[in-house]
């Protein structure tokens, strides 16, 4: 649990790491996140996290981490909740 206003870190590590067809998707309850000024995704080599600046109680839900590349896919989740001030 987080409260409101303050920042979360969601990290991954992803094997192969230096694979040209990986493609990462962030989701959150199951729909594609809307990156912007608050969401702010990061891919350098095996790591992959996402940063969610000044969270309020609508970031709540699960959030996942899809990899996808010519060798399969593999999605890992975990719970967020926000409690407002």
């Amino acid at each position: 649990m987080i409260n409101e206003g303050e920042s979360v870190r969601l990290e991954c590590r992803l094997q192969p790491a230096f694979d040209p067809s990986l493609k990462i998707t962030w989701l959150r309850n199951g729909q594609p996140l809307p990156l912007g000024s608050r969401l702010r995704p990061t891919h350098d080599f095996d790591y992959v996290a996402l940063e969610i600046l000044t969270v309020y109680p609508e970031d709540s839900g699960i959030y996942q981490c899809k990899a996808q590349s010519a060798h399969g896919e593999a999605t890992t989740s975990c719970s967020l909740k926000c409690t407002r001030k």
